[in-house]
């Protein structure tokens, strides 16, 4: 059933929805998705032996199922906008998760229904995760198709070569060297995905995430619709591509690799996200990220040291597509 604007009330409450409990496989059929093979996500073993409960179910994999949970919600025609995720707490494999949420605001722009929300993913004992907010947009009665184009707020090479920089100022700070500071507007190199868009890693990501909307896994249905072939979906895009790993980068944001002195665990603080126009069958996508802060947060136990960077992801006509923002926890 397609849901409209007209139909939503601020403050009432999304549709939920539960996976589960999620298996070692489930990680294992992600990972062949995503191109990612880390043991810490698919060895039980190896998590054990480094004092986990279990195999870790990944940020990505979490914030792939909330994508796949609000395509549900937004129905077929509708279209997540932007999605923001923080992860606060880990998750096990043998969990059952629930992605659950609340309607904030409602506002249209040129006829098209934008809806905010407040989500959150937990578990089934009541433990949330990963917090966020999302904005969809939703059909109105009145114009009941969306042509999901817009402008991005940077072009690919205003963001290729804008100067990002920022001055040591703190000399408390145990961990940030000037020399860490200076890695502040560090720029990574582009790097275009070496196969363009097919069905086949679109199937296999679809089947990732338990992901079942039409646009992405009919051929049929795609071809009639208004964009006349199949998708991707929103997480598909802000994955990494496949080859990545073999490039010597760091985690999704493709940022130079370099360490912080005396850290040596990072982990995934959040990501933030928002789509430009849809990735299409057989498009190519060429990503490039910088680093835009590295702060020290100080704790009466210790310090956490967020890396904040930023991913421009264009298609083979150099248009914009989506812009992400993640951010990579180190700790002592």
């Amino acid at each position: 059933m397609q849901l409209y604007y007209e139909d939503i009330i601020e403050g009432s409450s999304l549709p939920s929805k539960s996976w589960g409990p999620l298996t070692n496989m489930d990680m294992i059929r992600f990972g062949s998705a995503v191109d990612s093979y880390g043991e810490i996500h698919q060895d039980y073993d190896w998590c054990i032996e480094h004092g986990f409960d279990n195999v870790l179910l990944s940020g990505p994999f979490k914030q792939a199922l909330m994508c796949s949970w609000l395509d549900e919600v937004v129905g077929d025609i509708g279209y997540i906008k932007k999605i923001e995720v923080s992860h606060r707490g880990i998750n096990y494999v043998n969990e059952t998760l629930t992605a659950s949420g609340t309607f904030t605001k409602t506002y249209t722009v040129d006829g098209y229904g934008f809806v905010e929300c407040d989500i959150a993913l937990s578990n089934e004992n009541g433990l949330v995760s990963c917090p966020g907010k999302a904005t969809l947009l939703i059909p109105t009665k009145e114009v009941d198709s969306i042509d999901f184009n817009f402008t991005a707020p940077i072009t690919y090479e205003e963001f290729s070569t804008k100067q990002i920089s920022a001055e040591f100022t703190d000399p408390t700070n145990i961990y940030l060297t000037k020399e860490i500071i200076e890695m502040i507007g560090a720029m990574g190199e582009s790097y275009t995905w070496p196969e363009p868009l097919d069905i086949s890693s679109i199937r296999r990501f679809t089947q990732g995430v338990f992901e079942t909307k039409s646009r992405y896994v009919d051929i049929d249905y795609a071809q009639k619709s208004l964009i006349g072939s199949l998708i991707a979906p929103p997480a598909y895009v802000i994955r990494p591509p496949f080859g990545f790993w073999d490039k010597g980068m760091l985690g999704e944001s493709a940022i130079p690799v370099f360490t912080v002195p005396n850290t040596t665990v990072a982990v995934n603080g959040g990501n933030e996200s928002e789509w430009y126009k849809v990735v299409k069958e057989g498009d190519t996508l060429t990503q490039q990220a910088r680093v835009i802060d590295i702060y020290e947060k100080k704790g009466a136990k210790r310090s956490l040291i967020p890396v904040v960077s930023e991913t421009i992801f264009i298609n083979q006509d150099s248009e914009v597509v989506a812009l992400s923002k993640q951010i990579n926890i180190r700790m002592p």
